[in-house]
């Protein structure tokens, strides 16, 4: 017999029980195990090794060491237990404050020495919450430093699924069904099993196998003694399956079945937001209206006052009900309530960046953009101490707010000042982003593009505060990076984010061509845009079905009127937008407006 497989098979285990977690019951055990057959050998039985040689208090404090330690090592205190559990809860109620309450507390000094088995879930809960929060390079980091500790089988487990719902999140669908492949090749209880099959389900309705992932989504949800928060996960993805196969009445339904499982449930609001959000959309494109409010209302009924990042949720809602309701009336409610009730509440980062994200609300719903504007101005100039890379995100939040307030009303001086201001402010800071780009992995492309569409912006700055007069050079480089950006994608089977950034590129492409007429840019440039059209229109022919791609596609036919060719193809693709009847109301105003415009040039003899 070879030894060798056997071996291989309980290499991990033997590690594990050698390692510093477990050293302590593992001696313990071979010590005692030893003693035991050293006294029951014939040999060492006429030596007078017997049990016999140690008094009954010495075998009962091995007894007791070993207990003491395997506790140690697999258990946890009735204390950690109630704030891990406290902790998780508030991560799943949305609570924002509850959770850096529990964070705090555990880095006090009496809570400096954590049993193993509870450090290993804070840092799965901790990685939980920064993924909620959209830090996926933090979440990605602790969930890799965790890795090293010495982790049971359950334990490591838990750990790689975290990471497949991570690559998921930032657009590595390549290494999520890796992860996927990776652990169907174990044995796996129910939860983690269920866990991977609706992943693999996401990924294959990306992939456009609709009908085989609602096959196995109605083959999920079969299984009896299901938890709610699994059935209610698959409802979320039948619903989104159901929508790319035309079945509009089903997803309503699917959120409705999942809001009655959901609307008597506690310390459950994260999920429940997101299915009254998604309920309440369904609702308004069907015209329902009459069936809104009560659904808002309940889940108004299961948010707590005290929980401000509940509270900006349901305001976030309201505000899209109101849109979608078209209710001017309602839209200024919202936000007399939220100015009066909820702001003053709100402090240090939390009011930074719910000041910074209301400019271009405040703006696009014509609701007081002027006061809104000092409040923004005086907001970045007593900015709490937060990272270089947010404070980026929020000067190139606010300044794309006011390059559109200045293309609609003008060059005002408050607008051109506080901009300009905010351009140099990015050009004190921009130093920093190859520091920030080198501090990502390859296998998180959604945070590089974001980094490389930060240089991106820098080059445009430079353009707009007339740093540099506009040149081949410069322009080369801002289509290097695009490219580079576009190339993320490629090997990780994300079409749609690569499609994406082909259509950024096309898009750069017309506005410079119509910011600097009559200049050698648009017939130096204008191959760079044909190729990239090309690239655009293999990936949207090889998922014409796939509802995501809808507003591509009138993008696309857009570019095609720019660049005045295809104008057949341009047809092709307004008329497959046109099939799926997806309403144009409820797009932006910009994307109306290209169809328009599109629409006419293809029809137009």
């Amino acid at each position: 017999m070879n030894p060798l497989p056997v071996f291989k098979l309980i290499r991990p285990h033997l590690g594990l029980l050698f390692s510093s977690r477990f050293i302590v019951p593992t001696l313990l055990f071979v010590i005692s195990i030893s003693w035991l057959i050293l006294c029951y050998l014939p040999l060492f039985e006429s030596l007078g090794f017997t049990l016999n040689n140690l008094p009954i208090y010495i075998y009962t404090l091995i007894l007791l060491v070993f207990l003491l330690a395997a506790f140690i090592s697999l258990g946890k205190s009735p204390t950690e237990c109630w704030l891990l559990n406290k902790l998780n809860l508030a991560i799943h109620d949305l609570r924002h404050e509850d959770i850096e309450q529990c964070l705090a507390l555990i880095n006090k000094p009496s809570f400096l020495f954590m049993l193993p088995a509870s450090k290993v879930q804070l840092v799965r809960l901790t990685a939980s919450f920064y993924t909620q929060q959209g830090n996926y390079l933090e979440a990605y980091n602790t969930l890799q430093n965790m890795q090293q500790l010495p982790l049971r089988s359950k334990e490591w487990i838990i750990i790689q699924i975290q990471l497949m719902h991570l690559y998921y999140a930032v657009g590595n669908l390549k290494a999520c069904q890796h992860m996927i492949s990776t652990l169907q090749s174990l044995k796996l209880t129910f939860e983690p099993q269920l866990n991977i099959d609706l992943q693999q389900v996401e990924l294959d309705a990306l992939a456009g196998k609709y009908q085989q992932a609602k096959d196995k989504l109605e083959e999920l949800y079969a299984i009896p003694k299901l938890s709610v928060n699994a059935k209610v996960a698959i409802l979320h993805t039948l619903a989104v399956v159901d929508t790319h196969l035309g079945n509009y009445e089903a997803l309503t339904t699917n959120y409705r079945q999942a809001w009655d499982l959901q609307k008597n449930q506690k310390n459950n609001f994260a999920q429940a937001e997101r299915t009254v959000d998604n309920l309440i959309l369904s609702y308004a494109k069907q015209g329902e209206l009459a069936k809104i409010n009560p659904v808002f209302e309940q889940l108004q009924s299961l948010a707590s006052n005290s929980s401000l990042t509940q509270q900006l949720a349901l305001h976030n809602i309201k505000l899209n009900l109101a849109r979608q309701l078209n209710d001017r009336q309602a839209l200024l409610q919202v936000y007399a309530d939220a100015e009066k009730k909820l702001r003053p509440q709100l402090q240090g980062e939390q009011k930074f960046a719910y000041i910074v994200n209301s400019l271009r609300m405040h703006f696009n719903d014509n609701v007081n953009f002027a006061q809104t504007l000092q409040d923004t101005q005086q907001a970045m100039l007593t900015k709490p101490d937060i990272s270089t890379l947010k404070t980026l995100r929020a000067i190139t939040e606010i300044s794309g707010t006011l390059k559109q307030a200045i293309a609609t009303v003008g060059p005002r001086a408050e607008l051109m000042t506080f901009f300009s201001w905010l351009l140099f402010e990015f050009k004190r800071l921009e130093s920093k982003l190859d520091r920030l780009q080198d501090a990502v992995p390859p296998n998180l492309p959604s945070l590089k593009a974001e980094l490389i569409s930060l240089k991106v912006d820098s080059l445009k700055n430079t353009l707009m505060l007339m740093l540099a007069e506009p040149n081949q050079a410069l322009f080369e480089r801002m289509f290097e990076l695009l490219e580079e950006k576009k190339n993320l994608w490629q090997g990780m089977s994300s079409p749609l984010d690569q499609l994406n950034e082909l259509l950024i590129i096309l898009d750069e492409y017309q506005a410079y061509k119509k910011l600097l007429h009559g200049t050698p840019f648009e017939t130096d440039f204008k191959p760079l845009a044909l190729k990239a059209l090309e690239e655009a229109k293999q990936l949207a022919n090889n998922n014409p079905k796939h509802l995501a791609y809808s507003d591509k596609l009138i993008g696309l036919a857009y570019a095609c009127y720019q660049l005045n060719t295809q104008k057949t193809q341009a047809k092709q693709w307004l008329d497959t937008f046109d099939k799926t009847k997806l309403s144009l109301n409820h797009n932006a105003v910009w994307l109306r407006e290209q169809y328009e415009q599109a629409n006419d040039w293809v029809n137009r003899t």
